[in-house]
């Protein structure tokens, strides 16, 4: 558990290393059916949902309002991803620093 506590105080720590880039109107699509899915009732569609935005990086800054959320789901899959993916992120995912400062704490 101790590894994963730092895991995700690396993630919160790196998100002024990552750098943006362009979207295109398809990337745009998958982002928004990733969004979707991380309020779907299967769990496993959730945690996959904010993997795959991780995999995205600074293209999926719409998603952070719904990943900030994730970080409060009583799911460690689902938080451990939705802090990657917000890491991954960067800055435009500063406004989830409080979250995850908070989910850091409550571990």
């Amino acid at each position: 558990m101790k590894n994963c506590c730092i895991r995700i105080a690396f993630v919160a720590l790196c998100f002024v290393a990552n750098i943006g880039g362009a979207v295109s109107s398809d990337t745009d699509e998958q982002i928004n059916v990733f969004r979707r899915q991380l309020a779907d009732n299967d769990r496993t569609a959730r945690v996959s949902a904010a993997h795959e935005l991780a995999e995205f990086g600074p293209l999926a800054s719409d998603a952070v309002p719904e990943l900030t959320k994730a970080l409060s789901s009583n799911d460690f899959p689902l938080q451990n991803e939705a802090a990657l993916a917000l890491g991954r992120i960067g800055p435009g995912a500063a406004t989830a620093v409080p979250d995850l400062i908070l989910s850091l704490i409550h571990i």
